[in-house]
C-alpha cells in the first residue's frame, strides 16, 4: 500500500481524497443551504450508525451500549438473520460519493480553462493511485486439467451421491484457502459437497463440525450418513506423519468404509450402511 495512504485497511474505507471533498461538499452546502446534500449525508450518517452493530465497540472491546441495529434485529423480520451488518457501510460509501462530487464542483467551480483541467486530471490521478494495493494475494484457481488427479476419478462417478472431504474446518475460524479452492472444484466434478468455506454457519452444521472432527469414530459416521454423505474423501496429506498413520490405522479397522479410489495422498471412501 502507498505509504501516504489514501485508501484503509478496510475495503469500504472511501479513502482520504474522498474524505475530504465529502467534507468540502458538506460545508459548502451548509454555507449555501443546498439542501439536496442533506440527502447523501443522511444516509451516509444512518448507514456508518447501522454498522456499528448491535451493541457499541471500541478497540476491539464490546461496551454494553445498544445501538439501533439491536432494535431492528429483534423487531424487524430478516434483519437477525444478517451476516454483517459492517456491509451497511456500503451506505456510508454511497452518501460519500456523493458528497464527494458536491465538494469537487464547489472546489472547482471558480476555476476556468486549462486550471480546472488541470485541477480535474490531478484529483482522478490521485484517486486511481490510492486504490494501488499490491498487499492483496492472488491465487491460481484449479481447472479440470490442473485439478488434483482424485476429483477427475470422482466425476466419472455415477449419480449424484454427496461427498464429505475430511478434514472438515473444527469452526468458521479454521477455514481457509485450501477449503476454498477444494470447494472450487465442484465446478468440475459435479457432485454435491457437504462441506464448505462460509463463515455463516447454523447451529446444527456447527454441531455436525464438532461432532465430524473424531473420524472415523462410529458418532462421526453416522453424523455423515445423517447428512447423506455416501462418499468421503480422506486428504491424509493435511495432517502430520504421525496424524497420517494412527488416522489410517483407524480408518482401515473401520468396516463400513471401504476404500475405492487412491491419488497420491487422497483416498475415496465408499461409507457403507
Amino acid at each position: 500500500r502507498l505509504p501516504w495512504a489514501l485508501s484503509g485497511p478496510q475495503s469500504y474505507w472511501p479513502g482520504f481524497l474522498a474524505v475530504a471533498l465529502a467534507l468540502a461538499g458538506v460545508f459548502a452546502s451548509w454555507r449555501e443551504c443546498y439542501r439536496p446534500a442533506g440527502i447523501p449525508a443522511a444516509l451516509a450518517g444512518t448507514g456508518f450508525v447501522l454498522s456499528l452493530g448491535p451493541i457499541l465497540h471500541v478497540a476491539g472491546r464490546a461496551i454494553p451500549i445498544p445501538l439501533p441495529y439491536a432494535v431492528l434485529y429483534y423487531v424487524v423480520p430478516g434483519f437477525s438473520g444478517m451476516r454483517a451488518p459492517g456491509r451497511f457501510a456500503v451506505l456510508v460509501a454511497l452518501g460519500f460519493a456523493v458528497l464527494a462530487g458536491i465538494g469537487y464542483e464547489r472546489c472547482v467551480v471558480f476555476l476556468r480553462g486549462p486550471a480546472r483541467r488541470f485541477v480535474g486530471i490531478a484529483l482522478s490521478l490521485l484517486i486511481v493511485a490510492g486504490t494501488l494495493d499490491r498487499s492483496i494475494p492472488l491465487l491460481t484457481l484449479p481447472n479440470a486439467r490442473t485439478m488434483a488427479p482424485i476429483y477427475r476419478r470422482i466425476a466419472a462417478l455415477p449419480g449424484q451421491e454427496p461427498i464429505l472431504e475430511i478434514p472438515v474446518p473444527g469452526t468458521e475460524a479454521d477455514e481457509n484457502v485450501v477449503d476454498a479452492l477444494r470447494q472450487y472444484t465442484v465446478l468440475y466434478h459435479g457432485k454435491p459437497r457437504l462441506d464448505g468455506v462460509s463463515g455463516f454457519v447454523t447451529p446444527r452444521y456447527r454441531e455436525f463440525r464438532r461432532v465430524i472432527q473424531s473420524f472415523p469414530d462410529p458418532d462421526a459416521l453416522a453424523a455423515a450418513r445423517s447428512l447423506g454423505a455416501r462418499w468421503i474423501l480422506v486428504h491424509f496429506g493435511d495432517y502430520t506423519p504421525a496424524q497420517r498413520a494412527g488416522l489410517a490405522q483407524r480408518v482401515a479397522s473401520e468396516r463400513l468404509l471401504e476404500p475405492a479410489a487412491r491419488e497420491q495422498d487422497d483416498v475415496l471412501y465408499r461409507l457403507g450402511p
